[in-house]
Formats: C-alpha cells, structure tokens, sequence
C-alpha cells in the first residue's frame, strides 16, 4: 500500500475526485494500475513512525503550503511523491483542494482575498498571497511551499502520470539520496545555531563550562529540570505557589 500523507487528505481525495471506497486500488481511464492508496489515518489511526516507514512511498496532496507531517517524512527517509505546482494550483482554483491556505479558507471563505495592501516596495508586485482567483496567481506563490523546496520529492501532472512515476520509480535510490541531504543538513542547521548562540552570549562561557570542577558534575548531568532551575534561580524558591 501507498500512503496518503497529511491529516486532510481524505477531504483532499475527495475533492479532486479520487473514490476512497473500497476496493482503493488506483484506476485511470479504464485501465488498473497495481497500486492500492490509502490514507495514514484510516491505515492505522493512532500509528508510530515505524509504521509509516514500513509503506514503500508516500503520496502527498496538501492541505496547506508548510505541514510538519512532511518534514517527518523526510527526516525519516521516505519518498514522497507531491502535485506539480501547476497541477496543485488548478486543484486549488477548481476544488479549494488546500482547505488552510488562507485563514480565508480555513474559515470556508476562499474567494476573499487580503483586506490590506501589501507592501509598496514588495518585491511581488501587487501579488496577492491571498488571492485565489486565478491560477497563475495560486501558482505563484504556492511554488514557495516547503514541499517545492525540498530535493528528491517526485512531482506529478496528473493521475496516470503519479502512477507511471511510483512504478518506476527507483525508490531505495530516492530514499539514499534523502538521507545524505538530510545528515547534509543537520551539519549546516547545527553551525548556523552555533553561530547565533555565540553571537548571542558574545562569548560568554557557559556556565557548566566555567565551573572549578571543570564541568557538570554527575548529579548535575541527572538533575531534574525543576531543581536546576530553583538552583540556577535560587528567588524562584521564594514563590511558593509557582511550580517549574
């Protein structure tokens, strides 16, 4: 089976016309494809990580431009397969398939666009983000949405298109290539924390450094998170009816 990632895709299914009544197996013009999808929640419900990646793919139809789900999916090394933008942007014109997009949206009221105007010096014009519509402005901006700026997810222009990509798909390949970015980026993340945090603190050694001791001690490294703070902040003691 193939998952459908995200928490809003069976409305999304739906909405772009995708039957989820049994049997789900994958069917375009007349022809069946030997593919089964099903959507994470009705998979499973409450699952863990090692379930989804026991799935060879998952196969996104967004709700909204920036979704946490997908970052786990990545981390985890799972190929995902997403809508090209142009494909996502005539779902969106034609479904209101990302129900989030705009707060709009969220409140059934996508046809409203921003009440203010955005800035004169705006490097989009008079682009309206919140604007839907036309195709070429959903387009627009939804080509910045995380899923487009990630490398190695696969997109699709349409159904036949989707099913042709998974089956040939070199899937442990695209899974390897996940990894080496993903470790690629932890390095980069962790130097640019790094440089923010002494940026920060100007160079002040921290604390458990500058001990005589010459680092935590055992009971330190141990401590609950509440004594080191009444430690670290002895005046919190005094307010008896705070707790940490």
């Amino acid at each position: 089976k193939v998952l459908g990632g995200g928490g809003g895709v069976k409305v999304s299914l739906k909405k772009v016309g995708v039957n989820q009544v049994e049997p789900r197996i994958a069917k375009s013009n007349h022809v069946a494809w030997p593919l089964e999808f099903i959507s994470i929640r009705e998979k499973y419900g409450r699952f863990e990580y090692s379930d989804l990646a026991s799935h060879p793919a998952i196969v996104l139809i967004p709700y909204q431009v920036s979704i946490m789900s997908v970052f786990e999916y990545y981390r985890m090394g799972i190929p995902l397969f997403a809508p090209s933008v142009e494909l996502l942007a005539r779902w969106q014109f034609e479904k209101k398939v990302m129900n989030e997009l705009t707060w709009s949206c969220v409140r059934k009221e996508c046809e409203k666009a921003s009440s203010i105007r955005g800035h004169p010096d705006s490097p989009h014009g008079d682009r309206d983000p919140n604007d839907m519509s036309s195709i070429e402005n959903i387009a627009y901006w939804i080509k910045y949405a995380d899923f487009y700026q990630l490398p190695e997810i696969t997109l699709y222009d349409s159904w036949e298109d989707l099913f042709e990509k998974i089956l040939s798909a070199d899937l442990d390949s695209i899974h390897k290539r996940m990894m080496v970015y993903n470790e690629e980026q932890k390095i980069k993340i962790r130097a640019e924390w790094e440089q923010i945090l002494e940026k920060a603190f100007d160079g002040t050694t921290p604390r458990w450094q500058s001990s005589t001791s010459g680092g935590r001690s055992a009971h330190e490294i141990q401590m609950p998170w509440e004594e080191a703070v009444l430690r670290s902040f002895p005046t919190v003691a005094r307010h008896t009816n705070v707790t940490c």
